[in-house]
């Protein structure tokens, strides 16, 4: 056997693939890995038909003899390291099994050479772990589990985990169908009301897994804003960004979130929403209301910051491209849609903390405009004296387009002739609100949008509008304070000041001491002591006649509580 293995050995591939094929043998790649397996295959064919020629055939044991040596060079090489024949290796894999693992109870020790070996072994023993050691002993030793990890996480923690993870999936994903049909539906109707209720039950029904958006439409993947773009559906689409961005409404899905990490959360779904393309033309929802004429969806989407006007579908045209390429093909429309989608532009006035300078009335300044920004970055800011105090924005209008944000500072600027008497009176005549007045009053006039800054309500508003009034209508509803509402009675003098009380003892003392004279001299210069500077011109001191009943009812009743109440209150 061990010459006619030599033999074999010496052969090259294609010699030993035609002894095989001569030899009545199936017949592979011959390769490194397979070559011992075909050269021992041969050799015991060899052997048999020497045996069969010579009429004596070989021990059983010499037969068996290749086959038992395979299965055992398998066996150690899975679960034994074969001993060096030259030198030691370097480098020792020990396996550890589960404990209750049969593996372990046996006994077996898992201790590798090859790094491959090691691998398959883990991967026979469920939930075993391997590490490399420099010593053989280490390696048994972790074989054994003597050397396991004491990193082991904590059951509190896992615990603390597990219920964060339910609170934060509390809510069913909906179903398709539900997608498709029941949420679509809403927003094809308009029903605003209804898709409030809808999204604010169960969160899930605008944000997906993954914080995707959840798809309206298979097939084309529609999501709510392609939906309510193709359906000129504005209110839809403006309720829809306010939800998101809504940070109670984010913390429904996330409650234990921080509020950084919920206003990334915000960024990255209402960016998804707004530029995320369709499967079928790769159009965007900016890109749905401008082929479908739907220009109070443009204006919707194009106010909103995170917009990408620029972006292009399959066909490579940009939003301005396929204005109204469907219906709505009118000129006033498409001019409409055209302003839309131009950059939004804002024209702010700026006041100091203090009001102790003039007001500034800024350069059309807009978001997405590197010009714009470089302004804050000028030279003439960034060297300001840090005693001056601090300018920020009080009012401002917009947006509007490049043109008319000029024409609003021109005429905020310099108006015209013969309104510049009246606007140059509102300025001096009111220093706190002139600018913001005649400001205010251009835009209504213009027809552009005017907002600005009211303490009271800590918002910039337009209080003319509707919304305006209803806001100021809910903070005068908060506030209303019956106790005060009934102050304008004099029912404030009833209430006890220590200065009264003071006076009202005084005054006891004076009456008690106006009585024990009795027809004597009143003594003015002693009586009006306290008021001789304010008194001594009306009171005669021969007017004995005063009882000190009229006294009481000219000076101490409501004289001297109001005095009291002044100087108590300023």
């Amino acid at each position: 056997m061990e010459a006619v293995l030599k033999r074999l050995q010496t052969l090259t591939a294609d010699q030993l693939r035609g002894e095989l094929t001569g030899a009545g043998l199936r017949c592979g790649p011959v390769t490194a890995t397979t070559r011992s397996v075909f050269e021992k295959k041969l050799a015991r064919a060899l052997l048999q038909e020497d045996a069969v020629h010579s009429g004596s055939s070989p021990p059983a044991e010499e037969l068996q003899q290749p086959i038992s040596e395979q299965n055992r060079e398998e066996e150690t090489a899975e679960a034994e390291t074969p001993e060096p024949q030259t030198e030691s290796p370097c480098v020792y894999y020990g396996v550890c099994p589960e404990p209750d693992d049969p593996a372990a109870q046996e006994g077996a020790l898992h201790v590798y050479v090859d790094k491959m070996k090691a691998l398959k072994a883990v991967m026979k023993l469920k939930g075993a772990r391997f590490k490399a050691f420099a010593r053989r002993e280490d390696a048994e030793n972790f074989a054994k589990g003597f050397c396991a990890s004491q990193l082991k996480p904590s059951p509190e923690k896992t615990s603390a985990d597990a219920l964060n993870l339910e609170k934060a999936n509390e809510f069913k994903s909906p179903r398709t169908q539900d997608l498709t049909a029941k949420l679509r539906k809403t927003v094809e109707s308009g029903d605003e009301e209804a898709f409030r209720e809808l999204v604010w039950g169960n969160p899930r029904y605008l944000i997906g897994s993954g914080d995707n958006p959840t798809i309206v439409q298979e097939g084309c993947r529609y999501n709510v804003l392609h939906v309510a773009a193709k359906e000129n559906q504005a209110g839809i689409a403006r309720l829809l960004l306010e939800t998101l961005e809504d940070l109670e409404f984010m913390r429904l899905m996330y409650p234990n979130d921080n509020e950084l990490m919920l206003q990334q959360r915000i960024r990255y779904i209402v960016d998804l929403y707004l530029n995320t393309p369709d499967k079928a033309s790769n159009e965007t929802p900016l890109h749905f209301a401008c082929k479908f004429g739907c220009p109070e969806v443009v204006d919707v989407l194009c106010s909103h910051p995170s917009i990408d006007k620029h972006c292009r579908n399959k066909y490579d045209q940009k939003p301005s491209a396929v204005i109204c390429e469907r219906k709505n093909k009118s000129k006033e429309v498409k001019q409409k849609i055209m302003d839309y989608l131009e950059d939004r532009f804002y024209v702010p006035l700026l006041r100091a903390a203090d009001n102790t300078l003039h007001p500034v009335i800024g350069a059309p300044w807009c978001l997405t405009s590197p010009e714009s920004c470089d302004q804050l970055n000028s030279p003439d800011r960034m060297m300001d004296s840090p005693k001056n105090p601090v300018m920020t924005v009080k009012a401002f209008a917009g947006p509007v387009n490049s043109s008319k944000a000029e024409e609003f500072l021109r005429l905020w600027k310099t108006p015209r002739r013969e309104r510049a008497e009246y606007f140059h009176h509102i300025l001096k005549t009111d220093s706190e609100r002139g600018a913001e007045r005649v400001g205010r009053e251009l835009a209504h006039e213009m027809g552009l949008p005017w907002a600005e800054h009211w303490a009271f309500l800590g918002c910039f508003v337009d209080l003319s509008s509707s919304d305006g009034l209803k806001m100021l209508e809910e903070h005068l509803s908060s506030t209303e304070d019956p106790s005060s509402a009934g102050r304008s009675d004099g029912s404030f003098l009833d209430e006890v000041f220590p200065v009264r009380d003071l006076l009202q003892d005084f005054e006891k003392v004076l009456l008690e001491r106006s009585a024990d004279e009795d027809g004597s001299s009143c003594g003015s210069d002693e009586y009006f002591t306290a008021d001789e500077d304010t008194d001594e011109d009306t009171v005669q001191p021969d007017s004995c006649s005063s009882s000190s009943s009229s006294f009481k009812s000219t000076h101490s009743t409501t004289d001297l509580s109001l005095r009291a109440h002044v100087f108590i209150a300023g």
